[in-house]
Formats: structure tokens, C-alpha cells, sequence
């Protein structure tokens, strides 16, 4: 059954047959508009974040997003990097001794000492007769050889191997001349008693003193110290 027909000149009333019903219109996308499911960043993307770490820190928001890392910043390196500085004795200058220095190593450098110490008191009371520039040259070439032996014991008792190294080689010269001085001591001791004896007992001391810091300097106890103990 069809509606009636409305008076000439007015519109129709109430929805048309086919038609939807009046009122105004419905804003917005169609049924169905939209990206198609599963579309969007993967996951895992975008900056870190955590409790420590911002939108814009973290140690690969440089890579994801391109940008260039800055270096670290720190200061320039120089001895202090490195390590000690290698020409500072341990012991000075803020150089820190070993902890465990055996007491054979100990020991060698008191001797050490003891026979630089000996030698330096020997020439000087051997040329202070002699009142003349030769006798001034040695005495002062006397107290440098003993500051550089000092220099060196000091740098053994530290853990450093060339310096056990030169400590040996010059210990063994001196022993070498000890040898020719000792026996020439008892010729010496007739013409000049006090100087002969001097000479005798400035010898024995570097034989003796000599032999017994070398073998404790390179004992089993001390080889296997200056093997651990790294500059």
C-alpha cells in the first residue's frame, strides 16, 4: 500500500519508500577506511628508554637514527696513561712500591747500597791528600757513579729488570777490578801501610758485598717476582 500523495505545493512528510530516513548527515570515514591490519613500525622501533635513559640518550639512538657518535671526552694522554713515569724511582714521586718485595730482593739492595756507599767514602779518603784538580775530578766522578748506583738500586727495589740488569753488569765490573786491586793491596802495604790496607779492605768489601747481591738478585724467589710484577 503506497503513502498518499501530499497537497500541491508542499513537500512530503516522513521517509520515502527507498530512501533514508532525514536528518543530518554522518560525518567521518566509510565502513572499512583505514590502513590494512598489521601496518605500522616494526617492533622494537624508536628510541631506548628505561629508568637511566631519555628519548634522545642511550648507546644506540646514534645508529638507529644516523646521527655520528662523539668520541669520549677525556684527557690527553701522556705518561700518567700509560703508566708510572719509568725514570721516577718507585717509591718517589707518587711512583707506588711493589707490596710483596721478597726479602731477597730486600736484602740485595741494602747491599747494593752498603758497597756504592763504600766506594764513595774510599776515593774520597784516598785523594784527599792530594790537593790538586785530578783529586777535586774524582772525588766529584766518585759521588756521580754512587748517585747512579743509588739511582738504580732504587729502581731494582722497585721491580724494574734492566735495571737488575745494569746493576749486574756494572756489579761485575767492579768485581773484575776488585780482583786485580786486592792482590795489588799487598804490594801497596809496603810502601804505603795505610793506603795498602784501604785498598785491601775497599776490595774484600766488593768481592764479598758483589757475589752476594748478585746471587740473591737472581735467586728463584727473585726471578719469580720480577717475572709477576709488571711496570
Amino acid at each position: 500500500m503506497s503513502a498518499p500523495n501530499p497537497p500541491y505545493g508542499q513537500r512530503p512528510t516522513g521517509p520515502q519508500p527507498g530512501q533514508p530516513p532525514y536528518g543530518p548527515p554522518r560525518y567521518g570515514p566509510p565502513p572499512g577506511y583505514g590502513p590494512p591490519p598489521g601496518y605500522g613500525p616494526p617492533p622494537g622501533y624508536g628510541p631506548p628508554t628505561g629508568p637511566h635513559t631519555g628519548p634522545h640518550t642511550g648507546p644506540h639512538y646514534g645508529q638507529q637514527y644516523g646521527h655520528q657518535q662523539r668520541p669520549p671526552q677525556g684527557p690527553p694522554p701522556g705518561p700518567s696513561a700509560g703508566g708510572p713515569n719509568p725514570v721516577i724511582p718507585p717509591g718517589f714521586g707518587g711512583v707506588p712500591l711493589p707490596a710483596d718485595i721478597p726479602q731477597s730482593v730486600q736484602r740485595a739492595f741494602l747491599l747494593w747500597v752498603g758497597i756504592i756507599g763504600v766506594n764513595v767514602l774510599s776515593v774520597i779518603v784516598s785523594t784527599i791528600g792530594f790537593a790538586d784538580v785530578l783529586t777535586g775530578a774524582g772525588v766529584v766522578s766518585a759521588l756521580l757513579g754512587g748517585a747512579i748506583g743509588i739511582f738504580l738500586a732504587l729502581h731494582f727495589r722497585g721491580g724494574r729488570p734492566w735495571a737488575r740488569l745494569v746493576l749486574t753488569v756494572l756489579t761485575g765490573l767492579a768485581m773484575l777490578s776488585s780482583v786485580f786491586s786486592f792482590f795489588g793491596a799487598f804490594v801497596l802495604m809496603a810502601l804505603a801501610p795505610a793506603w795498602g790496607f784501604l785498598t785491601l779492605v775497599t776490595s774484600a768489601v766488593f768481592l764479598a758485598g758483589g757475589a752476594l747481591a748478585l746471587i740473591l738478585a737472581w735467586n728463584a724467589s727473585s726471578n719469580a717476582w720480577f717475572v709477576k710484577v709488571t711496570f
